[in-house]
């Protein structure tokens, strides 16, 4: 048994004579110790580090919820701009095919137009020569008839009696001429103006007031026929144009 009051020798001990031999002992006691006393501080460093590597991974699992979730509304909204982009797309494609239509119709109205301008201006241009050789044929006829209604005027002033069959051929002479032309005579009324100066332009008393009168009133309905012309082709396209 061991003696307690006589413990063995420790080489701890500095007294005794073998304890030069204590080194390897000491050295032991020494990294025990150091030991020992880097446990706890390991322990605690451990502990942070797993706390921050907890709180880390807390951080990254919010942030990888955040992320997600933006990409979820990133994902709806580039989905809604696709939609919205193809339905612009969609809405420029039906404008484009709108304006294409309505530059082919504008384009059909204007070839519409000048060939109605073609036909308005050749119909205007055959009414204007038609008024102009109207014109013409008229002159002629009344240059025709105003020296013969001069002369029959010229025989109320000299003898009635013994010129009367010669005042009656020449009125005669004057119902045939413009029997001749029924479409001239139809325009202007020649024989009922004619009839007219044979019935009451009878004497010199009345100095050729009536055949003057009915001269000028041939003439004004020369003129008028002629223009006349012209607004019924304008009329005409009038009426056209408003059907």
């Amino acid at each position: 048994m061991n003696n307690l009051n006589n413990p063995p020798a420790w080489n701890i001990d500095p007294e005794r004579p073998e304890a030069a031999d204590g080194s390897k002992w000491t050295r032991a006691l020494l990294a025990s110790g150091v030991l020992f006393g880097t446990i706890p501080a390991f322990y605690w460093l451990w502990r942070q580090i797993k706390e921050k590597q907890g709180k880390d991974e807390r951080n990254v699992a919010v942030l990888t919820k955040k992320l997600k979730i933006k990409n979820s509304h990133l994902k709806q909204e580039l989905q809604k701009a696709r939609e919205q982009a193809q339905s612009y797309k969609e809405a420029l494609v039906i404008q484009i095919q709108q304006r294409k239509e309505e530059c082919r119709q504008l384009q059909k109205e204007c070839e519409e137009l000048k060939q109605e301008r073609e036909r308005m201006g050749t119909a205007l241009q055959r009414a204007a020569k038609e008024g102009e050789q109207f014109q013409q044929r008229a002159q002629v006829l009344l240059q025709e008839l105003k020296p013969q209604l001069t002369r029959r005027q010229e025989i109320f002033h000299s003898h009635p009696e013994p010129f009367c069959r010669l005042r009656q051929n020449l009125e005669q002479n004057l119902l045939d001429q413009v029997a001749k032309d029924p479409l001239m005579e139809a325009e202007l009324g020649l024989k009922e103006g004619l009839m007219d100066i044979f019935h009451y332009d009878y004497h010199c008393v009345n100095t050729n007031k009536l055949m003057q009168l009915y001269l000028r009133y041939w003439q004004q309905q020369v003129n008028l026929r002629k223009h006349k012309m012209v607004d019924e082709v304008l009329k005409e396209f009038k009426e056209i144009k408003g059907e």
